[in-house]
């Protein structure tokens, strides 16, 4: 996150993966990736990636200039 800071990027797309797990239970690497960028204060927005962009396996970010 630092690094996008400094290079002054506003949006950033983070790739966790859908998981592909064989009994079907939630992905596990998703939810903690979105409960540290929602509690990191940089993070001004988030929301899963549309289609092309990764769609469930991937966030966009909105980053705030500290």
């Amino acid at each position: 996150m630092v690094d996008c800071l400094e290079a002054g990027c506003q949006r950033v797309r983070v790739i966790h993966g859908k998981g592909g797990r064989m009994d079907h239970s939630p992905p596990v690497l998703k939810s903690l990736v979105i409960g540290s960028l929602k509690r990191h204060p940089a993070v001004l927005a988030l929301r899963t990636a549309g289609p092309r962009d990764g769609a469930s396996g991937a966030l966009r970010i909105l980053l705030r200039h500290m």
